[in-house]
């Protein structure tokens, strides 16, 4: 059961404006493995570790259904606590000059991140209607979109010019993202009884329910393989671009901000609304069709940008609608398979699988970079997005089979 109409518009103002505060900080954070590369002479293996942080997290992340499972009445100090532990460690970024150090912290920040889905999640599938969820959600992803293209451009030009500037920069903007939770605080939360699942719970729950819905929901478990694969194939490919960029491409931070934060986020905030209407109207398997074929379609361009004017950016065009559709379907899959049922869980699914991911394939895209090329990488990566668009079409073959008979 939803919420009052102007309690839902209240909740996804709130959203709105929350997800303009943090983006500033997350916007830089993929500079950092840039700048590993570049200025801090990591090895391959480091920025592989720096770049396999942002999945790994999600596995701890996924515990976060256990504090959220049946009680509301957690959600709030659940999004403020863990905001506050994600952005901590960039306040020691002045004071601490260390490879290891920077890791840990974007593990933390990413942990951070993935865990807040689980609580927005079950805040828009009581505060808001399918509609409307699409709705704020491609606002709010717009408005992240654009904050996520200006500041890079403004900031990248000053790490080109002062090294080490970055490390202040950082604290500044964890200051700014603190600042959103004083608009938490004003969330409306419909009150509820409180029910407790079990008074001590058990480590292994969320895996057991995680299996339980695999094995129950076919279309939720169809879903998972297809965004394995594609993000599979993307993530692949991370730990060898920002040695591509230095090296193959020859880039300073305005040059890989360009491409990544203008390009990429123009393209984003283009393309949100059209995914919005298209997420309401037609299945979600024809709507990961169009995701994952742009993700196949990215991996041939970044292949060929060395040879092709402006590939880079045409590669980055697509990436950036991509990326606004794939949030939209990671992010809202959980309120859509859930329906009134609980959707912590199948969010923490989503979060868990993403985690699994990160333990192995961005090892496997250094292993292929380190004997072989980044041609190399590209076209693995590539391969993988193309099967999961095939995957995708499977159960719209399957009904149009049965449509026949």
């Amino acid at each position: 059961m939803t919420a009052s109409p102007e309690t839902g518009r209240a909740a996804g103002k709130i959203f709105v404006f929350a997800k303009a505060l943090s983006a500033p900080l997350e916007a830089l954070w993929p500079l950092l493995a840039f700048l590993f590369c570049k200025e801090l002479g990591a090895t391959p293996f480091q920025v592989t570790l720096l770049v396999a942080m942002k999945p790994l997290s999600a596995l701890l992340s996924f515990y976060g259904s256990l504090l959220l499972l049946e009680r509301r009445d957690r959600l709030k100090p659940y999004l403020a606590g863990v905001t506050l532990f994600g952005i901590l460690p960039c306040f020691l970024f002045p004071f601490i000059d260390n490879l290891w150090f920077l890791i840990a912290a974007q593990g933390c920040f990413w942990f951070s991140s993935r865990a807040l889905i689980l609580a927005w999640g079950e805040i828009f599938k009581i505060n808001l209607t399918p509609k409307e969820r699409g709705k704020f959600f491609s606002r709010g992803s717009s408005l992240h979109s654009l904050v996520h293209i200006a500041v890079p451009l403004l900031i990248s030009p000053w790490f080109d010019w002062y090294p080490g500037s970055w490390k202040w920069v950082f604290f500044l903007l964890a200051l700014l993202q603190a600042s959103h939770l004083f608009l938490v605080v004003r969330l409306p939360i419909p009150k509820e009884k409180v029910q407790k699942i079990s008074p001590r719970p058990s480590l292994f729950l969320p895996w057991k329910e995680g299996f339980r819905l695999l094995k129950e929901r076919k279309d939720f478990r169809h879903y998972q393989m297809v965004f394995f694969l594609c993000g599979a194939g993307l993530i692949v490919m991370h730990p060898v671009l920002p040695f591509f960029y230095k090296e193959t491409l020859n880039l300073s931070y305005t040059g890989v901000t360009i491409a990544t934060s203008l390009i990429k986020g123009v393209f984003f905030a283009l393309s949100s609304r059209s995914w919005a209407t298209l997420f309401t109207t037609v299945p979600i398997e024809r709507f990961n069709m169009r995701v994952t074929g742009l993700a196949a379609a990215f991996s041939l361009l970044l292949l060929l940008s060395p040879h092709i004017p402006f590939g880079l950016w045409a590669a980055y065009a697509l990436y950036g609608a991509m990326q606004a559709g794939s949030e939209m379907s990671w992010n809202l899959s959980g309120p859509h398979f859930a329906k009134e049922g609980e959707s912590t869980l199948f969010s923490g699914v989503n979060v868990v699988f993403v985690g699994i991911r990160g333990l192995i394939v961005p090892f496997v895209g250094q292993l292929l970079f380190v004997s072989g090329s980044t041609s190399l990488v590209f076209a693995f990566g590539g391969l993988l997005c193309l099967a999961s668009t095939l995957l995708s079409s499977y159960p719209l073959r399957e009904r149009s089979l049965e449509e026949v008979r």
